[in-house]
């Protein structure tokens, strides 16, 4: 009724106790929060560090890879709720939940306050994909965002008699942690905003459905109907998305070549130093030393041509065409000096040596031209 203070109160203090009154426990947030700082702890205790961890290290664990995610991995949209890049990423997005938690929690009760959070971080992870098929996305950020956009529709819902001046405070709370968000965004940061704007929207959809007096226990119906529309708004995201996978895994084989390359790249050069090193102390022949040298030249051909058989995707954002065009570049200027260079030690012809110097010294340069900058 109107004269009920738990149905409306009439300031800010009056409404936060109305709020713990009402409900007095917020049993979801707490295990929200000591689920992701388990799961973090988890991680952390595997050997992926606790700062600026790597593109690929949350792969495994369930990482929203837009790829993966729209190639049969449909549950790392809710997985990669539960992960988080760093310590500060998780501090920021715990801090949140616990604060919004604290209000929102109360308002909707736990059942119907879970069911937002998570719908929220699902789908906020869908509309990422959707909206890049290659992103790599992880974080409770989505929820969070939900939960923001559930409490404000909570707020602005005649039926629940929140005061005007709450209202103001909650609008305000909310635009000025979305401009913050923008704005770390438009710094560099690697904001999701795909995903927020998701969480949001399914947030605020939610919240509406669900506001009722404070009084009130939650309708099962109306609990019902947020869970259909959240299926409905995660199934609006998905028919959106656009497989790379395909590209993906092309990529990821071209990756495991080059490395493979590398590993064992050190060893090699090691062998013709040391086949060098024998030839100038007479151990074995000219002819000897240059066909290792050959051998060498040989090996980096039929690399670079492995290498440049992958067809990968120009669309990638981690511009695998690039390096693999800088690699076959770099390794097919190496072969010909490595065989100038065995043309120079078998017949002692300066022409050849010559030669070699100046492909080597081009390879040299276009590897650091592809790898960290032009040459100084």
């Amino acid at each position: 009724s109107a004269t009920d203070p738990a149905a409306a109160p009439s300031d800010d203090a009056a409404f936060e106790a109305a709020l713990r009154a009402a409900h007095p426990r917020i049993p979801v947030t707490i295990a929200l929060v000591a689920i992701n700082v388990a799961v973090f702890a988890v991680v952390t205790l595997s050997g992926v560090p606790l700062t600026d961890r790597a593109p690929d290290a949350l792969v495994s664990w369930g990482a929203n890879v837009g790829p993966l995610t729209a190639d049969g991995q449909p549950w790392r949209t809710l997985a990669s709720v539960f992960l988080h890049f760093g310590v500060v990423h998780l501090l920021v997005n715990m801090l949140a939940l616990l604060d919004l938690g604290l209000v929102a929690e109360r308002a909707f009760r736990s059942g119907p306050f879970l069911l937002i959070a998570l719908a929220s971080g699902t789908v906020g992870a869908a509309a990422s994909v959707a909206w890049n098929p290659w992103v790599y996305s992880a974080g409770a950020s989505g929820a969070v965002f939900g939960i923001l956009g559930a409490f404000l529709a909570y707020a602005r819902h005649p039926a629940t008699g929140v005061p005007r001046n709450v209202l103001r405070t909650q609008t305000l709370s909310v635009a000025i942690f979305v401009i913050v968000t923008i704005a770390i965004g438009f710094a560099g940061t690697g904001v999701d905003h795909a995903a927020h704007a998701g969480g949001f929207a399914c947030g605020t959809l939610l919240g509406a459905v669900l506001a009722r007096p404070l009084a009130q226990r939650p309708d099962p119906r109306g609990v019902a109907v947020a869970a259909a529309l959240a299926v409905a708004a995660f199934g609006a995201m998905a028919v959106q998305w656009r497989n790379v996978g395909p590209a993906y895994a092309q990529e990821q084989r071209f990756v495991a070549d080059t490395r493979a390359y590398l590993a064992t790249e050190a060893e090699r050069v090691v062998g013709v130093r040391e086949s060098f090193r024998r030839w100038r102390a007479g151990e074995i022949t000219r002819t000897a030393h240059a066909q290792d040298l050959a051998a060498y030249a040989a090996t980096l051909r039929d690399t670079a041509a492995g290498l440049a058989r992958h067809e990968l995707s120009p669309e990638s954002p981690s511009r695998p065409i690039q390096t693999r065009d800088a690699l076959v570049s770099v390794l097919s200027l190496r072969a010909e000096g490595l065989e100038q260079r065995a043309i120079a030690v078998r017949t002692g012809n300066q022409r050849a040596a010559d030669e070699a110097e100046r492909l080597l010294a081009e390879a040299d340069a276009a590897w650091q031209r592809a790898s960290c900058g032009k040459p100084r």
